[in-house]
């Protein structure tokens, strides 16, 4: 047999031996839950990559079918192999009775046996190409309907396997858990390389390189089981767990007796050698808040809080320990020391909730430039950023400083601080302040030499105060009172000076505004009243314009449009009256016919004036219309009209919805009908259409005639009031269209014609399309 070696031959062969190397290490460690699958597992796919390696130094379709074939031995396996391992190893190997296995092997039986006869039908490799260079020796295999069947069964026994390792990781402790992961770690590494293959990514056309990434895979398997001791674990766990964890761990038995204990326990709880085998509660008879925790607790998670020295916090865990059998023999209590997390975590507050508290209250004193107002929320704003029992502000005028704003839980003060002016060069304090620009804080009033008392204020035992500063200048003072002894500290100093800050650039841009208020005042009232006079007059002006249009369209249509057909009903009533017996009955239908014609023409002018009328001062509300039935009431209303003419309607089927008001949406579509019966061929052929919404949300309608068309010139004079196209053809008053475009832009649409000479014309208009 010729052979041709490559370098990816090499490295399968060695990727071969290294899973052998693998198995026996595995097969040499202590007897344990997978231990045998996994060894069997690692050999599966020693045999996969070893006889792809033959395969890649074999030359010839047949040498290398035969030992792709041989390979499927451990192909077919391996999946199989590992999610067995995986059940046995995270203690799911109740599933695994010997139907459920024997169900298991089902498939990679048949797709064996399917690849060892492949030759008579195909469903392992469909075809078989030369790789593209000559050099690399590979053979492309085209792969058949049950070659994707394996691929499906073998990925969903990965996947599940590794489900199964991850919920192990998930719930084991520590070293179990690391081991879960080494597993983890090691299994996507060949699944990935297999993916890669089957999905035609690879580098090289038809290049597997699963059995390569079993080198790496097979190299974290053996770390695991040197490192973490996979199948020996209860010497490395106690030693992980118990004696070098920073967190402190106490076992309790049965009885809550303490069992065991690591060196951070001991050193947390002052535990020495009499404790062990004691009743939790005499042993940690100062820890109350821990006794209370564990006392009833099988499982548990929670932070307690202890008063000892000082307040410490523990984050507190609680498991169960079971034995073989799975009955509970006590519990495994780990604490952790989060004094300082939790004491970050209430500074990092603090300062967030400082921070949100001056920014609202800047929003608040930069509201109003009104004084009085300002300083009612700055009194107001203070509760939040420094809590109190009573407050005040004080504003310096000259050498004094005055109350100018105070406010108290515990008694009226106002009496007191509101007639008093401080002299500040004889109060120590405010001098003070005033020289340093630092706030005051006083722990006890009772031990101060300075402070000056008055029978309303005697239940004040601490205050601090901050002087309020504007450019560079001390324009007022903050205080704070509180009835109980150093209530007041550094942090509530420094928050009074930070909101003091905020409270002078309020106060000075009030002070500033007031100075400039009666002038802005004055010149803003004049201009906004010549506004509103130039905005009447404006009105009063389009109003006037508009009336004197619509009254002249008025009197051109009472005296032109409306005067002829009157004289023709008048001239033939007077025939019908006179000289009836005259007539014979052809001259009698005749003058009926006119007249009735007459009439209904002046009936649709009477109608269209009314709307016209309507819409000056008509307040409607737009509704989604059923546009169905406003088409049928047009058309009813032109009935007598489309009788005569013999008018051809083509309808859509279905309407889209749009906003509108019907009784004027009717009188649209009678204009348009009526202007396409009257101008349109003959007989008249009428398309009656709907769009859809466009993107500015309107929905078009359109009637389409079949008349001789519109020139450019006559599509310009639309739309304007009277304005009549084919004078020779019909009758009109021109008045129709111009009602149609003002109702539609009421109704906030648009109108149109797209026509061209000889080739008929269509008349559109847009209604807005209901929201969402």
């Amino acid at each position: 047999m010729s052979l041709h070696f490559t370098l990816y031959a090499a490295l399968l062969l060695i990727a071969g031996l290294v899973s052998v190397g693998v198995g026996l290490l595995v097969r040499r460690c202590s007897p344990a839950p997978g231990q045998r699958a996994l060894t069997w597992f690692m050999f599966a796919v020693a045999v996969w990559a070893l006889a792809n390696g033959l395969e890649m130094v074999a030359i010839g379709i047949p040498s290398k079918v035969f030992w792709s074939v041989v390979s499927y031995v451990g192909i077919v396996s391996a999946p199989v192999l590992f999610f067995i391992f995986a059940l046995q190893y995270t203690q799911r190997d109740k599933w695994l009775g010997r139907g459920n296995v024997a169900l298991l092997w089902l498939a990679p039986v048949i797709t064996f046996s399917l690849a060892a006869t492949n030759h008579w039908h195909g469903l392992i490799w469909s075809s078989f190409t030369p790789g593209p260079r000559p050099e690399d020796n590979i053979l492309i295999y085209g792969h058949g309907a049950w070659f994707w069947v394996h691929v499906a069964y073998s990925y969903s026994l990965l996947m599940a396997a590794a489900i199964a390792l991850a919920l192990a990781a998930w719930q084991f402790h520590s070293i179990y858990r690391r081991q879960a992961l080494t597993l983890l770690i090691g299994l996507p590494i060949p699944w990935l390389g297999n993916i890669i293959y089957v999905a035609g990514f690879g580098p090289i056309p038809g290049l597997d390189l699963t059995p390569f990434a079993f080198i790496v895979s097979g190299a974290v398997i053996a770390w695991g089981v040197y490192v973490w001791r996979l199948f020996d674990l209860a010497p490395m766990a106690r030693d992980a767990v118990v004696e070098h964890m920073s967190d402190a761990v106490l076992v309790l038995d049965a009885q809550s007796r303490i069992a065991d204990a690591n060196p951070a326990a001991r050193r947390l709880l002052g535990l020495d050698a009499a404790a062990f085998g004691k009743d939790l509660t005499t042993t940690l008879a100062a820890w109350p808040e821990l006794i209370n925790a564990c006392r009833h607790a099988f499982q548990a998670q929670t932070v307690i809080r202890t008063e000892r020295t000082e307040a410490q916090y523990l984050e507190l865990r609680i498991a169960p320990v079971f034995d073989h059998s799975k009955h509970p023999t006590g519990r495994l209590v780990i604490l952790r020391d989060i004094t300082e997390a939790i004491r970050g975590a209430e500074a990092e507050r603090e300062q967030r909730s400082l921070a949100e508290a001056l920014r609202d209250s800047a929003g608040v004193l930069n509201s109003t430039l009104n004084l009085d107002e300002v300083l009612d929320h700055i009194l107001a704003e203070l509760e939040r950023v420094v809590p109190n029992d009573a407050a005040a502000v004080y504003l310096i005028e000259g050498r004094h400083a005055q109350a100018a704003r105070c406010r108290s839980r515990r008694g009226t003060i106002d009496d007191v601080l509101g007639r008093i002016s401080w002299d500040i060069s004889q109060t120590s304090n405010m001098r003070r302040m005033v020289a340093s620009g630092e706030p005051v804080v006083v722990l006890d009033t009772h031990a101060a030499a300075d402070w000056i008392r008055f029978p309303e204020t005697e239940w004040i035992r601490s205050y601090a105060r901050a002087p309020i500063q504007a450019r560079g200048q001390v324009i007022g003072f903050l205080e704070v009172d509180a009835a109980t002894p150093g209530f007041f500290g550094l942090r509530e100093a420094d928050r009074l000076r930070a909101f003091a800050d905020q409270a002078a650039i309020a106060i000075e841009n009030a002070r500033l505004y007031t100075e400039s208020r009666a002038g802005r005042e004055a010149l803003q009232a004049v201009n906004q009243e010549l506004a509103r006079r130039l905005d009447e007059l404006d009105a009063a002006n389009s109003e006037l314009q508009a009336r004197n249009a619509e009254l002249d369209a008025y009197a051109h249509t009472v005296a032109h449009d409306l005067k002829n057909p009157l004289a023709q009903l008048l001239g033939y009533a007077e025939l019908l009256q006179w000289e009836r017996g005259d007539l014979t009955d052809e001259n009698i239908d005749e003058a009926l016919t006119t007249i009735w014609r007459q009439g209904y023409k002046m009936q649709s002018i009477i109608e269209e004036l009314l709307v016209l009328a309507g819409m000056r001062k008509s307040d409607i509300q737009m509704q989604p219309l059923d546009m169905e039935a406003v088409v049928v009431e047009a058309q009813r209303r032109l009935e007598p009209l489309t009788k005569e003419y013999g008018v051809e309607f083509q309808m859509p089927t279905v309407w889209p919805v749009a906003l509108g008001h019907a009784p004027w949406v009717e009188e649209i579509w009678v204009n348009y009908l009526s202007n396409g019966i009257k101008y349109g061929g003959r007989p008249p052929r009428l398309e009656l259409g709907a769009g859809a919404q466009s993107p500015g949300g309107q929905v078009r309608f359109w009637v389409r005639d079949n008349g001789q068309g519109l020139t450019n010139e006559e599509q310009g004079r639309l739309f304007t009031p009277f304005t009549q196209l084919n004078q020779m053809r019909a009758k009109g008053h021109g008045l129709g269209l111009s009602i149609v475009r003002r109702i539609v832009e009421r109704l906030g649409g648009t109108v149109g014609v797209e026509s061209a000479a000889g080739h008929g014309s269509t008349f559109y208009f847009t209604l807005p399309a209901p929201a969402g």
